[in-house]
Formats: C-alpha cells, structure tokens, sequence
C-alpha cells in the first residue's frame, strides 16, 4: 500500500474531520470514492472518444454521399447560434448525437430536410416535398424520445418512440422517397 499526503483547504479538512473522513479506517471509504471517480472519468473518456469517430465517420459518409446530407450535418452542427439568437433552449449532446445518426440513416433519400431548433428544446427535422405535395417531420425531444409526422396523400400517419433508435427507418425511407420531385416530361 501506498502512503499519499494531500493538502486540503482548513475547512474542508475541519469537515471531513468531523464526518469522521480523516480516521485511519475511513481510508477504505475515501479509496472507494477516488476509485469510482477514477472509473467515472474512464468512462467519459471512452464516451468522448466514441462520440468523435461516430463523428468523423458520418462526416465522411456525408462528404461521399454529397447531396444534402454534408450540408444538414453542418445545420445541426450550428445549430448553438441559431438558439443563442433566438433564446432558445439548449440541445443536449445525445440529442445531437441523435439527430446526426437519424440524418445519416436517412441520407440516401432524395429530399433535403430543414434542421433547426424549436422553441421546447427539440430539434426538428422536416422533410418538404419540392411541390408541396406532402411532407414528413421528426421530432427529437429533451427526454430521448423521437416522434414522426407523415402527410403524404393517401398516406397520413404519426408515431411516437421511447428512443430514437426505435424509429421505423426503413418506413420513414420509404415515404421519404415518395416526397422527390416528379420526373418532368418535357
């Protein structure tokens, strides 16, 4: 075992001493304590870590798909100016972490989405046809939970999930296809 001296501020160290922390036998407990905090910052580490390769690699995909989706990832990606100048609420990252692997998902259907904040700390995703013949909105909501919208003709529709990852991708993919512009016959 190793001996460690730390210095402490004379009234934290007055604290811990009176709840007993700075007995011989209270070593287990504030060994425990630095352990846990030690596996906490691990922990975030590999988060972190793990946040900026998904990143980098639905950059890349967007970047090789071209199209819309490099542009609505930088959308989302600015989206802090747009709510600073409008005194919105905030986004969390996994709402964004989120939102970006929903965008990827659906980044081989042909119609451009507006990305943006909403005014209760969402972010929308919608999806216009071109002629305004239909359209299909995602929600991603603060508690994690993601709903849809689909008004296409002949084919209106909604649905509410506990977890973005529950969302019928291949459904949404599906109509989102029959938003694209009509072939003109010129």
């Amino acid at each position: 075992m190793t001996t460690v001296t730390v210095k402490l501020p004379d009234d934290l160290a007055e604290e811990l001493r009176g709840e007993g922390l700075l007995e011989p036998d209270a070593a287990e407990v504030l060994g425990a304590l630095m352990r846990d905090g030690l596996r906490r910052r691990r922990t975030e580490s590999a988060v972190s870590a793990r946040e900026q390769v998904a990143a980098s690699e639905s950059e890349g995909r967007a970047e090789a798909a071209g199209g819309w989706l490099a542009e609505a990832l930088r959308e989302l990606d600015g989206m802090d100016e747009e709510i600073k100048e409008e005194d919105l609420p905030p986004i969390s990252n996994d709402m964004r972490t989120d939102a970006r692997r929903l965008l990827v998902a659906l980044g081989e259907q042909p119609v451009a989405p507006m990305v943006c904040p909403t005014e209760y700390g969402e972010i929308s995703l919608y999806f216009k046809a071109p002629d305004t013949r239909g359209a299909i909105h995602i929600v991603l909501d603060g508690k994690g939970e993601a709903a849809w919208y689909c008004v296409i003709p002949g084919r209106k529709g909604y649905g509410r999930h506990k977890n973005p990852a529950e969302l019928p991708i291949d459904f949404l993919l599906t109509r989102l296809k029959t938003l694209a512009p009509e072939p003109s016959n010129a």
